[in-house]
């Protein structure tokens, strides 16, 4: 069985079903897009365009190393501003931002 492609009734992408799964109720059929954060506009797909600051980000392995010359109150203004989650970074890296935050306060008294 072939794999059909999916898009809820705000045009965007749910994904391929085969195999038998059903997509949910209301749901149109599309071809395939070319990337899954690909919106369709009723006639093509629009290209998903990362925003080039959040792709910058991501293209780091952020090291411990890294970290500290990027500059602690950086990162603290990339959070605040909503650049940078907390999904952005696994468990151990944030609890050591985190510390260092917290090291930085006391002293900052």
């Amino acid at each position: 069985m072939s794999t059909q492609h999916y898009v809820d009734s705000n045009n965007n992408y749910l994904g391929g079903f085969g195999d038998g799964a059903m997509p949910p109720e209301g749901s149109t059929e599309v071809p395939a897009p070319a990337h899954g954060l690909d919106t369709w506009d009723g006639a093509a797909w629009i290209p998903y365009v990362p925003d080039p600051v959040l792709a910058a980000i991501e293209e780091l392995d952020i090291t411990d190393k890294q970290i500290a010359r990027i500059g602690e109150e950086t990162i603290d203004i990339l959070f605040a501003k909503g650049v940078l989650v907390a999904s952005d970074f696994d468990a151990a890296s944030l609890a050591k931002l985190a510390a260092r935050k917290s090291a930085r306060d006391k002293l900052n008294g």
